[in-house]
């Protein structure tokens, strides 16, 4: 078969209709050069309907990986625990991945260590669900199965490590349903053990020392959120930062990862929270973003139930990790022409305050771990309260780099060559310039 097609009727045709092949005209300029020899194998992607004969499930550790997905069924969760214990599985997620059953690690601590090779990335085969995933830590886990799968009714192509080899065209249910009946393997729950402890043992080295920043509030409020509510994560940063860290089994997560921008995170959230007047909805946003779509925050239906977590370090934080291509130029260059420092009152410690008072929002605001402690309390009431609420929460730049680093260097590896691995990640995305600057972070420490 030749390559799948976007869209369900088309895919449908080839599949179902004539089966194939498939002849695609590509307009080339003409070349008489008959010198080639043999032509170079193309990596083939094969589709398989709930009609065809299923391969057979590779042996050894087997990964789930969830990206952004809608709330799962029990019986969908039913069927990939019972999976997950008959084929030695484990669920890797993120903050929207809204899976819930036994076997969810938070799978961006383990992806994301510049020193340390976690077990997590010893996969024998990894199958893919769900739709796009925002947490680019865990999507650092995808290359390294020795075997990619991917499981959507849909049946487009979704293949973010380049890898896929197998496209299950079907429900989900019914992926795991067979071989769930094709199987009578004995409980073997050992790589997700092995993955929980690992989590485990790096979330026991973060310490209180991680400086005032979006990782350190995603740290001290995630296991804190009020049982069954729903949160909205904007992209990058804040996403990223939660995804670090699990929340109450309850808790619901969404992000817009569609857009992969500042594009209506608070108008998404506001919407969401129509649905229900009875449920809380976070929303967990940096400043470019909130300003971006804060005209949604004066619509006359915003419920109290709506409460809004904006870190506002003045500028988009993103573009100045070190971790990022940006960092590689001049803080001078950086802020003028690629994070948007100046812009939205330089963090004004009255803008927000006024305007979301003005609209009839009861704000809170800190700028350190005492000021912050005061009133997070008040912020995390499980009880609807009479007006929704903006918490605003001043950060600066260096503390938001050093947090990202140190969550990224929470242990090394033995192995000398990781040492080097990461110098040359660091090298291909910042350059030497920034690799310089890494060093320096790391003597100030």
């Amino acid at each position: 078969m030749g390559l799948p097609i976007e869209g369900q009727q088309s895919v449908d045709c080839i599949k179902e209709r004539w089966g194939g092949p498939v002849h695609i005209d590509l307009e080339t300029n003409s070349s008489f050069d008959f010198s080639v020899q043999e032509i170079k194998d193309v990596h083939a992607i094969q589709y398989i309907t709930i009609r065809d004969t299923f391969p057979i499930l590779p042996k050894g550790r087997i990964a789930i990986f969830v990206g952004s997905h809608t709330t799962f069924t029990q019986e969908l969760t039913v069927a990939i625990d019972i999976f997950c214990e008959n084929n030695n599985g484990v669920v890797y997620c993120d903050q929207t991945s809204n899976y819930r059953g036994k076997y969810r690690i938070m799978s961006s601590l383990l992806g994301c260590q510049d020193k340390y090779k976690s077990v997590a990335c010893h996969m024998d085969l990894l199958i893919y669900i769900g739709d796009i995933c925002g947490a680019y830590e865990s999507v650092l886990l995808m290359p390294k199965a020795k075997t990619v799968w991917r499981v959507s009714e849909d049946g487009i192509i979704r293949d973010p490590s380049h890898s896929l080899s197998k496209m299950f065209y079907m429900q989900e249910v019914d992926f795991f349903n067979h071989y769930i009946e094709a199987q009578t393997n004995e409980k073997n729950l050992s790589f997700y053990n092995e993955c929980k402890q690992d989590y485990d043992h790096l979330y026991s080295l973060i310490s209180k020392k991680i400086p005032f920043s979006n990782i350190w509030l995603a740290y001290e409020l995630s296991p804190r959120i009020p049982e069954g509510s729903v949160m909205h994560y904007a992209i990058l940063n804040s996403l990223r930062a939660w995804s670090f860290f699990e929340t109450p089994n309850t808790v619901r997560g969404y992000s817009n990862v569609g857009g992969f921008g500042i594009d209506g995170n608070i108008s998404a959230l506001i919407g969401a929270s129509l649905y229900n007047k009875d449920r809380l909805y976070f929303g967990i946003i940096g400043d470019l973003a909130f300003f971006y779509d804060m005209n949604t925050l004066g619509n006359r239906h915003v419920g109290k139930n709506v409460r809004i977590l904006l870190v506002n370090n003045g500028k988009g934080m993103e573009f100045r990790n070190y971790t990022h291509p940006a960092s590689r130029f001049s803080d001078v260059l950086v802020d003028q022409y690629m994070d948007g420092a100046g812009h939205f009152g330089q963090k004004s410690i009255s803008l927000v305050r006024h305007y979301a008072e003005d609209l009839g929002y009861e704000y809170l605001t800190a700028s350190c771990k005492v000021s912050f402690s005061k009133n997070v309390e008040r912020f995390l009431i499980p009880e609807i309260t009479d007006k929704p609420m903006i918490f605003e929460v001043f950060t600066e730049q260096v503390d938001e780099n050093e947090a990202l680093y140190t969550i990224r260097n929470l242990e090394k590896s033995t192995d000398k060559i990781m040492e080097s691995i990461a110098k040359k990640l660091i090298v291909n995305v910042a350059g030497e310039e920034g690799f310089e600057k890494v060093k320096k972070i790391i003597r100030g420490r």
